[in-house]
């Protein structure tokens, strides 16, 4: 069905961008990609379990649906052989992050914003929710662009 082919393939592509990410922590350092590896792992657990209940919803069995699932996820690995030898490359680094961040940024927007649409009380309403969104997080932005030599973990 194209429910399940728009799963997988968004999957698919979710997490090798996610392999890119963990590919470009490491190379900056150990830690930098174990705490981004942590927080990737703890982002697809719940992620992941719920693409499988979906499939499984729309018919498919359970076998087809664990394969289904591993295979978009193999997809990380993938993204993480491209992304080491990419990475090793400070800028090219750089944009590894700041596409991962967006879409981060963008998956969490998708599955926000329906729900404030749908529990707004009028049009002008959303727009501000929209807006201060949008302020607070390009403050928070700012705020880690001013510290961030100071920010030590």
């Amino acid at each position: 069905t194209p429910l399940v082919i728009m799963i997988i393939v968004g999957d698919a592509i979710h997490n090798f961008a996610d392999g890119l990410a963990m590919a470009a922590a490491f190379s900056k350092s150990n830690i930098d990609g174990l705490s981004i590896t942590i927080a990737i792992f703890c982002h697809e657990l719940p992620h992941e379990l719920g693409d499988f209940a979906v499939l499984m919803s729309s018919g498919m069995g359970y076998t087809r649906a664990l394969l289904a699932n591993l295979f978009s996820s193999l997809t990380a690995l993938l993204g993480f052989y491209i992304g080491v030898p990419i990475s090793s490359e400070g800028s090219a680094r750089e944009w590894i992050f700041a596409i991962a961040a967006g879409m981060f940024l963008y998956i969490s927007l998708v599955n926000v914003l329906p729900t404030l649409v749908k529990h707004g009380r009028g049009k002008w309403q959303i727009i501000l929710y929209h807006n201060i969104g949008i302020l607070v997080g390009a403050l928070i932005i700012i705020l880690l662009g001013i510290f961030e030599e100071k920010i030590h973990i």
